[in-house]
């Protein structure tokens, strides 16, 4: 790792241990591959709304509407669940990212 000249009042810096570089690489696949899951998670749902959507506008018949209404309805609790999911995620990164600072 380079080492920058710094300010006077800037603390030296130490390069990360072998063990907190290895504890970020795998943080980091963590990250990725719940950002690669929650990407197909997504689609599923905003993909049968597109659809409801389109029915909604073509449909000539009352009945056919009100079931693209109800698709609409359960795909968008699902999305609804899915963001509550990540933000609770989030937050559980946060905290272990903080207690991870506190270690070092």
């Amino acid at each position: 790792m380079k080492n920058f000249p710094r300010g006077r009042d800037e603390p030296a810096r130490t390069p990360p241990s072998s063990t907190t570089r290895a504890s970020l690489a795998h943080s980091v696949d963590l990250a990725v591959q719940g950002l690669k899951e929650l990407d197909h998670a997504l689609r599923t749902p905003v993909g049968a709304m597109v659809v409801a959507v389109e029915l909604l506008q073509a449909a000539p018949d009352e009945a056919t509407r009100a079931e693209a209404r109800e698709v609409v309805g359960r795909q968008l609790q699902r999305v609804r669940e899915l963001i509550d999911g990540l933000h609770e995620l989030t937050r559980e990164l946060e905290t272990r990212a903080s207690a991870e600072r506190l270690r070092e």
